[in-house]
């Protein structure tokens, strides 16, 4: 077992590109908001052409990715700027162990890629590639965002992360990966199989996102929160379900609590981690699809 946690922690790699960040932000800190964006382009992300590119891909366009910035991250960036150092503390503080428990629990070696910057924001895909390798995106703007910046917070993200990363390997890679994530069905079905590694990971019971009084509040909206997932899944529009910034029926991070249950049904399924991470996609369809119907059967009730 030693080998095996010794092997994967040869293979970290990682993009930490706060130093110059802290650096644009010392020079440009309290400046209007478009030339903020000038000076974070051409002084700062440019140092970083892969999350440059990342970025402008994921907001589709560099036009798009500007008025984000400009409208709703830089004219805060100044009241963010000490959550957006605590985030980058604690993960420097906590990759190391929390990737030594992964070695313990998930089946194969991942050789990551870990980049730490700031730029637009939160973002739904945190697995993505850099130049063709398997990569974790961490911007810290985005945690400060969602007030994720305690150490169980960050455990618990790096952990999630870890689990979809090795999901998403274990699927054929990550475009692959994003391509099936866009079903609704397989989206959830992701949710709650990373939920599940972040439990075995760091023997908790609740993800990062979740608390036990969050929780005991939304088993009272379960079922219809159900009902709306699946009526919504029907048109192919959930993205409701995975924001901070919007609600389904009085829930932010909906689809996280919904997840909580699959991660919970998922650990009584007597199928090893590697082989649920595999399941056919007909399958996970199925599975999906009975789980929301048993908890929208509730309602009935």
């Amino acid at each position: 077992m030693l080998d095996r946690i010794l092997s994967w922690m040869r293979k970290v790699k990682l993009i930490d590109s706060m130093r110059d960040f802290l650096t644009y932000w010392r020079t440009y800190s309290g400046r209007d908001p478009k030339e903020m964006f000038q000076g974070w382009l051409m002084d700062y992300i440019s140092n970083y052409p892969e999350l440059l590119i990342a970025e402008v891909n994921y907001r589709r366009g560099l036009t798009q990715l500007r008025n984000i910035m400009i409208k709703e991250v830089l004219p805060k960036l100044d009241l963010m700027i000490h959550d957006i150092i605590e985030a980058w503390m604690l993960i420097l503080q906590n990759l190391e162990a929390v990737y030594s428990l992964a070695a313990e629990v998930l089946p194969s070696h991942l050789d990551p890629i870990f980049a730490i910057y700031v730029a637009s924001g939160w973002r739904r895909d945190w697995i993505a590639s850099i130049l063709g390798k398997p990569a974790v995106f961490i911007d810290l703007g985005g945690l400060a965002e969602v007030n994720w910046v305690s150490e169980d917070k960050i455990r618990g993200m790096l952990a999630f992360n870890l689990g979809t990363l090795y999901h998403a390997l274990r699927r054929g890679g990550v475009e692959k990966f994003r391509k099936l994530e866009a079903d609704p069905f397989f989206r959830l079905y992701s949710e709650g199989f990373a939920q599940l590694t972040e439990h075995l990971i760091l023997n908790l019971e609740f993800s990062h996102v979740l608390t036990e009084g969050s929780v005991k509040k939304f088993e009272q909206k379960i079922p219809e929160i159900a009902v709306e997932y699946l009526t919504r899944a029907e048109k192919g529009d959930v993205e409701d379900f995975y924001s901070p910034k919007n609600e389904i029926h009085g829930v932010k991070f909906a689809a996280a609590y919904l997840g909580h249950l699959f991660s919970k049904t998922l650990g009584e399924e007597e199928i090893d981690l590697e082989e649920l991470a595999g399941l056919p996609e007909p399958d996970v369809e199925r599975f999906s699809k009975n789980l929301l119907r048993e908890l929208a059967e509730k309602t009935r009730k």
